[in-house]
């Protein structure tokens, strides 16, 4: 009889293996984002919570896929949310460069930019002074920041690039390598906690209508029928002003639905 208990234990195994994967069927779809408060971060008991992540689970629910919600480095998340063809990805910052990989569903966040500089700096920190080329601006290069920070006027030679996975535009700008960076006011005291800084060591010098919104967004090999009942599900929630969203809908003109 003993030698038979290793097959009995390994066959309980299986079987509990089984009704787990039978109780607890993959979600439909993948959604992948990053740790950014306010907006999607992670709360003390391992959910994913914040203001975007509200508005995602809103949309989901509606259009009645299940999902599941992970976190992840940004470049990890975006490259994913392009491969896999249930998939989706949220809290992206619309450019017209993304246009041919993303299809934007929903958009979920606007951000209330501004460029941030030194509480001590007492240099005047205008659009004139700006395109006048008395103001460094650091960006992290391939961000979209960079691209407002050239459309408000910024010359090349005052944009500092600084590399990806490097030190952060608060710490660059408190250290003094250049007079500003842009930023979302609704996440400046997070970022200042994160690298060790108080949020009133960075005051906010001149607002930025950038046009920024955050969105849930689908990889165009995510199939059609997917992004477009996602799409309609919003749609319901906006007519029955069942969603709290505070920007206007639309999306821009220039994306292109392919």
């Amino acid at each position: 009889m003993p030698k038979a208990f290793p097959t009995i234990f390994a066959g309980l195994i299986w079987l509990a293996s089984f009704m787990l994967s039978v109780a607890a069927p993959a979600a439909d779809i993948t959604i992948y984002t990053e740790d950014y408060p306010p907006y999607n971060f992670r709360d003390t008991n391992g959910g994913v919570v914040g203001e975007a992540t509200e508005r995602v689970r809103q949309i989901m629910d509606a259009a009645g896929y299940s999902y599941e919600i992970l976190l992840m480095p940004w470049v990890r998340a975006e490259k994913l949310s392009l491969l896999q063809k249930d998939s989706l990805i949220y809290s992206i910052a619309y450019s017209a460069s993304r246009n041919k990989k993303f299809d934007w569903l929903a958009p979920i966040a606007q951000p209330d930019m501004q460029l941030f500089t030194r509480k001590d700096n007492i240099e005047p920190i205008t659009f004139d002074t700006i395109r006048a080329g008395e103001v460094t601006a650091l960006c992290v290069e391939s961000d979209v920041s960079c691209d407002i920070l050239r459309r408000i006027g910024f010359p090349a030679n005052k944009l500092i690039m600084a590399s990806t996975g490097g030190a952060s535009e608060p710490l660059m700008v408190h250290y003094g390598r250049a007079q500003v960076f842009l930023g979302d006011m609704n996440l400046h005291p997070y970022r200042a906690h994160l690298y060790g800084l108080r949020a009133k060591e960075m005051k906010p010098a001149l607002a930025v209508e950038s046009g920024m919104r955050f969105f849930l967004a689908a990889g165009q090999q995510v199939d059609r029928v997917v992004r477009d009942r996602i799409r309609a599900a919003h749609k319901r929630l906006l007519d029955a002003g069942e969603i709290d969203i505070f920007i206007r809908p639309e999306v821009p003109a220039d994306t292109a639905q392919n």
